[in-house]
C-alpha cells in the first residue's frame, strides 16, 4: 500500500532547491510516499522559537513526522528509505544495508565540503577566493578517482538497482555537475559522467530535479585548431635576408699572425724599390730597402762604441772611429 503525507503527516520545512532535502524528495518518489513542502523563509522561519525547538541551531531540512520532528539531512533520508522494504532503496540485504550507509557517509565526508566549496562562490554564498577554490579542485577530484574505480565495474553503487546511495551521492554531486564541472575536469571520470547522467534521467529523479543540464554538455571542449602565424610582409622579410647576409659577410678579426707574415712578404717585394716606404716595416727591424736587418745586412748601422764616460778620452784615434755616414745611405 502506497503512503501518503495524510497518513503519515510528512512535512519537510526548507528552502527551494536544496540538495539536502531533494535527495529526501528522490527517496519518498521511489517509496510512494508523498511529503509536503510548504513555503518557507531562511532567514526568518529558521528564527522562531517553534523552528529552534526542532532544530536547535536553526538548520534546514526538518522533517516533522506524527512522532516528532527529526532533523539533519541523512537522517531525513534514511527514515523516509526505511519506510519499504520491498523498493530496495537500503538494499537487499543486511550487508548491502550496510553498503548503503558506507556511501552516504561517503557524501557527507569526502563530497559536500568541496562541492560547495567550488560552487557556492558560483552561486553568490560567499566571496571567490583562488586558494580556496583550487583547494576544492583537488579534494573533489580524489572523491571523484574513488567513485570511478567503484563504478567502473558496476552500473549502480550497491547491488543492481537504484538505491538510497545514488540518490545521495548524486545529489551531493548536483550542483558541481551543473556549475562548474566542464568536461576537461570529467575528462578521466567517464565512469561517474555515465552513472550521474544514467541517476538523473530517471522519472523519480525527473519528477523532483527537473532536466539536469550539465555544465560539460553546455561548454564541450574546443576541438579548433590554432591560427596560422601571419606571414611577415615580403618587405621585413627582405631586410631580415638581407641583415642575415650582412652577417654572414662579417669576417673574423685577423690572424696577427699571419698578418704579420703577409707584412713581411710584402715588406721583401717592394723593399728593393728606392723612396717606397713600407708601413711597419720599421717595427718589423727591417731596413727600408726590404730586407730584414741582420748582423751582416749591407745597410746595417755598424756598431758604435759606447759612450764616454765624463772626464775620460777615447784611445782610439778621431779618424778610425767608425760613422754611421759609412753605411748605407738610407739611414744618413
Amino acid at each position: 500500500m502506497v503512503a501518503t503525507a495524510e497518513r503519515d503527516g510528512l512535512t519537510l520545512l526548507t528552502y527551494p532547491g536544496n540538495v539536502q532535502a531533494l535527495q529526501t524528495l528522490i527517496v519518498a518518489r521511489y517509496n510512494g510516499v508523498h511529503v509536503a513542502v510548504p513555503p518557507f523563509q531562511m532567514g526568518a522561519d529558521n528564527k522562531t522559537q517553534a523552528f529552534i525547538a526542532k532544530s536547535p541551531l536553526g538548520k534546514v531540512p526538518v522533517l516533522e513526522t506524527a512522532e516528532g520532528s527529526i532533523s539533519e539531512p541523512a537522517a531525513i533520508a534514511r527514515y523516509v528509505a526505511r519506510m519499504r522494504a520491498d523498493t530496495k532503496m537500503y538494499g537487499a540485504s543486511f550487508f548491502e544495508a550496510g553498503l548503503v550507509d558506507q556511501w552516504v557517509e561517503f557524501a557527507k565526508s569526502e563530497l559536500d565540503l568541496p562541492v560547495g566549496m567550488w560552487t557556492f562562490p558560483v552561486i553568490g554564498f560567499v566571496a571567490s577566493n583562488t586558494a580556496t577554490t583550487e583547494r576544492a579542485r583537488q579534494d573533489l577530484g580524489r572523491a571523484l578517482g574513488a567513485l570511478q574505480s567503484h563504478l567502473a565495474s558496476t552500473t549502480y553503487l550497491v547491488g543492481q538497482t537504484i538505491t538510497l546511495a545514488d540518490i545521495v551521492v548524486a545529489c551531493s554531486l548536483l550542483n558541481a555537475f551543473k556549475l562548474v564541472l566542464d568536461s576537461t575536469y570529467l575528462q578521466p571520470f567517464g565512469s561517474v559522467v555515465r552513472w550521474f547522467t544514467t541517476c538523473v534521467n530517471q522519472p523519480e529523479f525527473v519528477a523532483v530535479l527537473g532536466e539536469t543540464k550539465l555544465m560539460s554538455e553546455a561548454n564541450p571542449p574546443t576541438t579548433e585548431k590554432a591560427p596560422a602565424k601571419e606571414k611577415a610582409p615580403a618587405k621585413e622579410k627582405t631586410a631580415e635576408k638581407k641583415g642575415g647576409d650582412e652577417k654572414k659577410k662579417e669576417k673574423p678579426p685577423p690572424d696577427p699572425a699571419k698578418e704579420r707574415e703577409k707584412l713581411e712578404k710584402k715588406v721583401v717585394k717592394e723593399g728593393g724599390k728606392k723612396g717606397v716606404e713600407i708601413e711597419g716595416a720599421s717595427d718589423m727591424g727591417a731596413c727600408r730597402c726590404g730586407l730584414r736587418l741582420h748582423p751582416h745586412h749591407p745597410h746595417s748601422p755598424p756598431k758604435l762604441p759606447p759612450p764616454l764616460q765624463a772626464g775620460s778620452t777615447s784611445s782610439a784615434p778621431r779618424s778610425s772611429r767608425p760613422t754611421a755616414t759609412s753605411t748605407c745611405s738610407r739611414w744618413r
